[in-house]
């Protein structure tokens, strides 16, 4: 489902790019979410991928 999302923002990768991508994502959302007791939504959600792929693309 999130990958249908980010390929329908224009955001294809390969499978290792995704995984590394959902690996940060979902630690950004456990510390800043998770542990303060917030719920996240599915823009807060593709909005953090959005960005660790760009900084993934940038190393």
């Amino acid at each position: 489902m999130i990958r249908k999302l980010l390929e329908q923002q224009g955001i294809k990768m390969s499978d290792q790019e995704f995984n590394e991508v959902m690996e940060e994502t979902q630690n950004d959302i456990r510390e800043n979410h998770i542990k303060l007791g917030v719920r996240t939504s599915k823009d807060y959600l593709l909005r953090v991928a959005i960005i660790y792929y760009g900084i993934s693309k940038s190393i």
